[in-house]
């Protein structure tokens, strides 16, 4: 399973390095604002490089891959290189840019609410509920999407006492509970 992550996040990060540098040759210069830039980086990047990230069961190996192209990115259009040796944080402080592994968490969060407030009789919502039967072969179990996803609602509760959305609503965990 996870060899199929490693080659989807691997196609999403050369498709949005492609697009990005294609549109960087051809519109983008070295004269353009950094807003510019940037605007194209959201619009264009982010899309390509974040879609169907809301399935990926992400490990460490894969955060560092998408971080690693997102800063390549960043600092093309800031006009730094990593020769310079100024911290990823810094320049995402400058810009006021995100991390792209909490966007992508934000986003599986995301859509497990959605997922967890659809109707049972919708065919995501099938999909999520069907469980696989038989034995898992040898090793080490690998985590499952679901369960990733429970730590990542667990540590953000944690963050916001237990206020899912931040407005108020309670917690998902309850919202989970009652379905």
């Amino acid at each position: 399973m996870h060899g199929k992550i490693d080659t989807e996040i691997s196609n999403r990060v050369q498709k949005a390095n492609q697009i990005y540098y294609q549109i960087n040759q051809t519109i983008v210069g070295k004269k353009e604002i950094n807003n510019t830039k940037m605007g194209i980086y959201s619009m264009v990047y982010l899309s390509a490089l974040f879609c169907g990230s809301e399935m990926w069961t992400t490990l460490t190996k894969h955060g560092s891959r998408t971080t690693g192209a997102e800063m390549r990115c960043i600092r093309k259009c800031k006009g730094k290189t990593s020769r310079e040796r100024i911290r990823n944080i810094q320049i995402r402080g400058i810009l006021n840019q995100e991390p792209v592994t909490k966007m992508v968490d934000k986003r599986e969060q995301k859509w497990f609410g959605h997922l967890i407030r659809m109707d049972s009789i919708k065919k995501p919502r099938q999909v999520w509920d069907a469980r696989v039967e038989g034995t898992w072969g040898r090793g080490r179990p690998r985590i499952e999407w679901e369960e990733l996803v429970w730590k990542l609602t667990k540590k953000r509760e944690d963050l916001t006492g237990g206020d899912w959305a931040g407005e108020g609503q309670g917690s998902i965990m309850d919202f989970a509970d009652e379905n």
